[in-house]
């Protein structure tokens, strides 16, 4: 019985190993893609100058609806303009 948990503990480590690697990979792209996301998120709030588009909505009541589009918020250096479903 214990050569069993021994064995299974063994195999368990050295799958969580294995996966380890890529895992790495895959963060340090993830991190290239947000620091890439950071930078033009602040070139943005530095320009005073910025869109955002709504895509969906999730009301009090129901579930999330999608947008068929033409609602955005927008925000110049001394104006905010909204036209926003509420």
């Amino acid at each position: 019985m214990k050569k069993i948990n021994l064995l299974s503990i063994l195999l368990l480590a050295g799958f969580l190993l294995s996966m380890y690697p890529g895992t790495s990979s895959a963060q340090s792209k993830n991190t290239k893609e947000s620091a890439e996301i950071r930078q033009s998120v602040a070139n943005a709030i530095h320009s005073q100058s910025f869109i955002f588009n709504a895509q969906s909505i999730l009301p009090s009541r129901g579930g999330m609806r999608q947008l068929n589009g033409g609602y955005d918020l927008q925000v110049q250096s001394d104006e905010v303009t909204s036209f926003l479903p509420y």
